[in-house]
């Protein structure tokens, strides 16, 4: 998973101290994009891309680069790398049958829980399907996948008692409980569906299929010319023009274009059109696609000429092909074809694979969570007090400590762990094994012993968990170990960042990450103070860009987090002061003010806190596997 071999105690030295940065002092790491070079462009993906000759009605491919360090296009790119499109399919084995004649009549529904009501409502259902105890079903669901939540489904398998009505009418055969991120996953999962009253109803596998947008996958004008076509007409020769037809999954051809008629000729040039490659084959590149040649009449009736069959591989090749008519074939032991068809193609294409491509071709995500005990307060009242003992979560008074930031008392949940669930369990259901590498900074031990007298550095970095990688297990164990800090350590006058960043960037320069070896990380920062180091934070942040690394900051507490939210280079990019001048590739820093009265409705808080703070990571996820010409790998399938 991780360089598993690094010490923790072998950390950096710290840096020196710094003072407040003012204002003045951070718009001297603050240049805009149209002072950057080149070179800090995300790069593209390599892509076999020539002049198109498509016709004036359709759309550029170039119009909408997610890629584009354009300012206006930045926060757009970020929501469309988190959301997709997904068709799912369903099917069934061994379904218990209910109906008291024959086999059940199958059907599923599909509902999705509302985060403001917690209710589950219906987004669609399949067709039925009669006398049949493994239905294999034709209708797709389509559901919006969005990143940044936990969207929770239950699928339904009823016997469908009375057809057309709503779910509380039909027999139910048994319910599967899932989430989208499982099935986006692997895009497929297998299920055995459950009902109270029954002990095996049976069984459900949903394949899912990402619909890609138009504009991802690019455009091709195609020519076709046709050569010594049969003869069709009685008085003159034919009246040719094409369908083209894509495979669907119930094994028919369904027609996506239509070429125009070309009278009288058996040797047709159609005019070129152009196509986006979803409505062709919808990213698969293998997808038999259908031409049909025939013969116009003026009764309305066409006349078969021929067909061939082929893939967008082969397509794009420039190939000529035989157009085959099975019917004359019998007929004729000389027959050979029915006329070539040679097809003439350019791609305007710049090829942009999706979240959901890495993370099928078995990219890693692994998370790190980094937790600020400190508090605005005066640092004076605690340095004075020598008989202060007090821990986080028993502190009576002094500067805030009790404002809900930290204060935990019989378990309630505060700020803090509002923010460590909602983005955490998010994250959590991309990492195979579920650990999460979780430190503490701002914080000093009751007795006020040293850090280093601890095992740790001498950085402010505490780990919070155990081992090398100083990991926990789930959610629920990251929010175990903060109660836990809060019991045993007390705040920091001041908080630092850049320690923290830095021992991250350490550890993601430890994973070589490569075409076969793809591996990620998010750092999440809950911060509460001030930080105090904001020049060595901005320079650790530019040495993180080019690292495979998205950094999260959520503030939490009513404080003005202006500083803090330089560093979030939407609109700019961050220079380094170490002298070198450093520009940062690419913005890596995503930051949102945990407000409460913005995230207090209870049903949909926590949601809505990780769709501002995860909105920008699968952009980011993507800019830098395009930078370095990564794309995905193999697909992964259950």
């Amino acid at each position: 998973r991780l360089a598993r071999g690094r010490n923790m105690s072998s950390s950096s030295p710290s840096p020196s101290p710094s003072s407040p940065s003012s204002s003045s002092s951070i718009a001297n790491h603050v240049i805009d994009h149209k002072d950057t070079n080149s070179s800090s462009t995300p790069a593209t993906l390599p892509s076999s891309s020539s002049s198109s000759s498509a016709s004036s009605s359709s759309p550029s491919s170039s119009s909408s680069d997610p890629y584009n360090n354009n300012n206006s296009n930045n926060k757009r790119a970020s929501v469309e790398f988190s959301h997709a499109t997904l068709e799912l399919r369903f099917s069934c084995y061994q379904l218990m049958n209910l109906a008291y004649f024959g086999k059940c009549n199958a059907q599923v529904y599909v509902l999705m829980k509302d985060v403001h009501s917690n209710k589950y409502n219906e987004i669609g259902k399949t067709e039925i399907i009669s006398s049949s105890d493994c239905p294999q079903f034709l209708t797709p669901i389509r559901i919006q996948y969005d990143f940044t939540r936990s969207q929770q489904l239950k699928i339904s398998v009823v016997n469908a008692c009375k057809p057309g009505g709503v779910l509380s009418e039909q027999d139910l055969i048994g319910d599967v409980l899932c989430t989208v991120p499982e099935i986006a996953r692997f895009m497929a999962i297998t299920r055995q569906i459950k009902h109270i009253a029954y002990k095996e109803p049976g069984v459900l596998r949903v394949i899912a299929e990402e619909i890609q947008q138009q504009d991802d996958s690019g455009r091709m004008t195609v020519t076709f010319t046709g050569s010594n076509l049969d003869k069709k007409d009685f008085f003159g020769k034919s009246d040719p023009y094409f369908l083209l037809s894509r495979l669907q999954h119930d094994s028919t051809f369904s027609p996506i274009y239509k070429s125009e008629v070309i009278k009288r000729t058996l040797d047709p040039h159609w005019r070129p059109f152009s196509m986006d490659l979803q409505t062709i084959c919808n990213g698969d590149y293998t997808r038999p696609i259908k031409f049909e040649c025939l013969d116009w009449n003026i009764s309305g009736k066409p006349s078969f000429i021929g067909e061939a069959t082929f893939n967008f591989h082969e397509l794009q090749s420039n190939i000529t092909f035989p157009l085959l008519n099975s019917s004359l074939s019998l007929k004729k032991s000389s027959y050979t074809n029915s006329g070539t068809i040679t097809s003439l193609t350019e791609m305007s294409r710049d090829l942009r694979y999706t979240f959901l491509d890495y993370l099928r071709g078995g990219c890693s995500i692994s998370l790190l969570v980094g937790i600020d005990f400190t508090n605005a307060w005066d640092a004076a009242v605690h340095d004075d007090d020598k008989d202060n003992n007090n821990s986080i979560s028993s502190s009576g008074g002094g500067g805030g400590v009790t404002d809900g930031k930290h204060t935990d008392t019989n378990n309630n949940t505060n700020e803090t762990i509002q923010a460590l669930r909602s983005v955490c369990q998010i994250l959590n259901e991309y990492d195979d094994d579920k650990k999460i590498s979780l430190f503490g900074i701002g914080m000093r031990q009751l007795d006020d012993r040293k850090a280093s007298s601890s095992g740790v550095g001498d950085d402010g970095v505490i780990p919070l968990g155990e081992g090398m990688l100083s990991e926990v297990v789930g959610v629920d164990g990251v929010v175990k170990a903060y109660r836990d800090a809060t019991k045993n350590w007390r705040p920091a006058p001041i908080v630092k960042l850049s320690p923290l960043i830095r021992h991250v960037n350490e550890i993601c320069s430890s994973v070589s990450v490569s075409q076969d070896r793809q591996h990620y990380f998010i750092l999440l920062v809950v911060v509460t103070g001030e930080v105090h180091d904001m020049d060595s934070a901005i320079n650790e942040i530019v040495k993180a860009s080019r690292l495979p690394l998205s950094i999260v900051l959520v503030g939490v507490g009513s404080r003005d987090f202006s500083a803090e939210r330089v560093l979030d280079a939407d609109d700019t990019r961050l220079r380094s002061s170490d002298g070198s001048g450093e520009v940062q590739e690419r913005d890596n820093v995503q930051f949102v003010q945990y407000l409460s009265e913005k995230y207090e409705t209870a049903a949909s808080n926590e949601d809505l806190l990780a769709e501002d703070t995860l909105k920008e990571i699968p952009a980011q996820l993507i800019g830098w596997m395009a930078k370095r010409k990564i794309i995905p790998g193999k697909k992964q399938t259950v």
